[in-house]
């Protein structure tokens, strides 16, 4: 039979009253299948069982030693395998695993994107402080700026590993930095979402020793203009949608009361503009940086060709499209 070893560690003894619990049972064998309650409480920031419990707790933590790590799952053994507890790590990375007996166990703890990690614990009367430090943490510094160079601090930002999982979120602060922390090195993808402005996705590779990273947005391009009859009236509820070069739908709306519409964030390029309602209207316009695009659009008389002299005097538009578009697929 296997002894426990005499080596003791100090324990952390806790005066705290009970705020919470766990169901345990010890039978005669030693291994716990529930019934009674060890109480779990937090004192000093880190978990803990109660006063003269057995058990076992501490932090899960980053090699910084700063970060605290949630959702690491914390598994406790015998010296012959038999689990005896188990508990995931609170937000701030605290756990507490109430045990039977004191003795010698095996910690084991697994948290995604690290290795896991295992280490023989001695546990007396009290509660044993076991704090992990995890192995392969990652930390991403980075600048969000404008087109101009102001920093952007309403944003949210996003890492994600290679499995396609978010291991990490954030927003800038007032000078536009940021700072995530990743359980694991590698390749990444960092998302930026600012509203007014398409999603940034940028591939990063994490290193140990630290990274860092600057994110400019794109200058902002819109389009927009006024839907009307060949009678000149506005048209209301018809839908505008944008095209890119691919073929692709990057943008679609539908005109208000007055027959207006607005795209205030484009791709720039040349991309094909279209209005559905009497027969469609198609056009080309070229859309640049940091310039809103005005297009007005001219939907032809359903009768014919020939009417649609009856309405205003048509403009004579730049070409690509940047003026008024009308049914026959170009500016007029």
């Amino acid at each position: 039979m296997r002894r426990n070893s005499s080596r003791q560690v100090h324990p952390v003894l806790s005066r705290s009253p009970y705020s919470g619990g766990r169901d345990l049972h010890t039978p005669a064998g030693g291994r716990p299948t529930g019934g009674d309650t060890v109480a779990i409480h937090k004192q000093q920031g880190v978990a803990d069982v109660a006063a003269g419990t057995p058990g076992i707790a501490g932090t899960v933590h980053r090699r910084d030693g700063v970060s605290g790590v949630g959702g690491a799952v914390v598994t406790v053994t015998d010296l012959d395998g038999r689990q005896h507890g188990r508990t995931a790590s609170a937000d701030d990375g605290t756990y507490a695993v109430g045990l039977p007996t004191g003795g010698t166990y095996v910690v084991v703890v697994a948290a995604p994107g690290a290795p896991p990690q295992a280490a023989l614990v001695a546990v007396a009367a009290g509660t044993a402080r076991h704090d992990v430090a995890l192995a392969g943490g990652a930390v991403l510094d980075g600048a969000l700026r404008d087109a101009a160079g102001a920093p952007v601090p309403s944003a949210g930002i996003a890492l994600i590993d290679a499995l396609g999982d978010v291991v990490a979120s954030g927003a800038p602060g007032p000078d536009g930095r940021f700072r995530l922390v990743a359980p694991g090195a590698g390749p990444h993808t960092l998302t930026v979402t600012v509203p007014g402005h398409q999603p940034i996705a940028r591939s990063v590779t994490l290193d140990a020793a630290g990274t860092s990273v600057e994110i400019a947005l794109p200058a902002r391009a819109g389009l927009s203009g006024t839907v009307r009859s060949s009678s000149g009236g506005a048209v209301e509820g018809a839908r505008v949608a944008v095209v890119d070069g691919s073929g692709t739908t990057i943008a679609t709306t539908v005109t208000g009361p007055d027959g207006t519409y607005a795209f205030d964030d484009l791709p720039t390029g040349q991309h094909t503009l279209t209005a559905s309602g009497y027969p469609p209207v198609v056009s080309v316009v070229q859309v640049e940086h940091g310039a809103t695009t005005p297009v007005e659009v001219r939907f032809p008389d359903p009768r014919g060709p020939a009417d649609d002299r009856h309405g205003p005097p048509h403009h004579q538009g730049p070409h690509p499209a940047r003026g008024r578009a009308d049914g026959n697929g170009g500016p007029r």
